[in-house]
């Protein structure tokens, strides 16, 4: 993707302009070792000439035994010991110098580099949350947009009871109150937000307006729909549980065969109210499920002849997360996919 492609540039260069960098400070230091080395040959070759010097005056001032630099001794004349010293104490002196001002620039150049590496990984977390919430906001709005589009249609094509007309357009105002609640509730925040409607979730009730908000799907794939659910009163908005529902369901019809069954229960548990939804679908190989909740993810199998966008999943994990409740996917014997809910009672 175009996103990625940006960020991927500059996070390639970083780290090849790092050790370039470090490339330079090490030449700097072994630079200044060479030429370190280099002026003492040529203090040692200036000593040298210095000795022979002072060894050619010998017969000329005999009384001299000592100068500034060398001393007379019964072997000849010597650099003397204190002069060595002190100038192994500048040499050393000037090492720790040349050290300390390399580790001193490797510091500033690693902590830079640790503050550019951050802001780009920042920014590329941005461009992928905004990403995502496109993704979010398209998936989020086209299903009730193509159910109002389905039923204007079915009007304008067809010379229907008025009877039929009313329930049509009874089901049109209700995808316009299901995008309206969209939209007010679209942003990733809004998803643990208390605002607005039920604060508590009736289970049967929100699986009856998930099954209402596909109700045109489930007629034109001729899906049956299975129910055994004990109902249960959950601390969960109602309506971000239906469309945590509607979501999963929407999967099973889109992705199953024509005549798609869907089996929805309870089981009993004492802590939470376990929900399975499963259909006889596809499926999807075991090895890909740890992948079917990551956003934008969609299966080689399906890809092609569905439209999707790969975030339906996401979004119900997230909904889940958001209200302390889980889900797990598993491959249901005999074909298909199971959904596990695990769901917080209310009091």
């Amino acid at each position: 993707m175009a996103i990625r492609r940006r960020n991927s540039l500059p996070t390639f260069l970083i780290p090849i302009l790092f050790l370039v960098i470090v490339g330079q400070l090490i030449w700097w230091m072994v630079f200044f070792r060479m030429q370190d080395q280099s002026m003492a040959t040529m203090q040692q070759e200036l000593d040298a000439l210095q000795l022979e010097r002072l060894e050619n005056l010998a017969p000329e001032q005999p009384d001299l035994e000592e100068t500034e630099l060398a001393i007379k001794t019964d072997t000849g004349w010597k650099i003397k010991e204190e002069v060595v010293r002190q100038r192994e104490t500048e040499s050393q002196r000037k090492r720790w110098m040349l050290l300390s001002e390399s580790l001193f620039a490797f510091a500033v150049l690693a902590a830079g580099s640790y503050y550019i590496i951050n802001a780009f990984r920042k920014e590329r977390n941005l461009l992928k949350e905004k990403e995502l919430f496109l993704n979010s906001v398209s998936h989020e709005l086209k299903t009730p947009i193509a159910g109002v589009q389905l039923n204007l249609q079915t009007l304008q094509k067809r010379n229907l009871a008025e009877k039929q007309s009313r329930e049509i357009l009874e089901d049109s105002i209700s995808q316009i109150r299901n995008l309206n609640s969209t939209v007010t509730q679209l942003l990733p925040g809004e998803w643990n937000s208390e605002s607005g409607g039920k604060r508590t979730a009736d289970l049967i009730a929100a699986i009856e307006h998930a099954l209402h908000n596909h109700k045109s799907l489930i007629e034109s794939k001729r899906g049956r729909i299975h129910i055994n659910a004990t109902d249960a009163h959950l601390s969960i908005p109602e309506a971000l549980l239906s469309r945590a529902l509607s979501h999963i369901l929407e999967n099973s019809l889109m992705y199953g065969p024509e005549g798609v069954q869907i089996w929805i229960r309870t089981v009993e548990h004492p802590e939470h109210c376990h929900l399975v939804i499963e259909d006889n679908g596809p499926g999807v190989p075991p090895s890909d499920l740890s992948h079917i909740f990551d956003p934008l993810v969609r299966l080689d199998n399906h890809k092609g002849y569905i439209k999707g966008t790969g975030m339906g999943l996401y979004i119900v994990q997230e909904i889940l997360h958001q209200w302390s409740a889980g889900i797990q996917a598993e491959v249901r014997e005999g074909g298909g996919l199971r959904m596990n809910l695990e769901l917080p009672r209310s009091g």
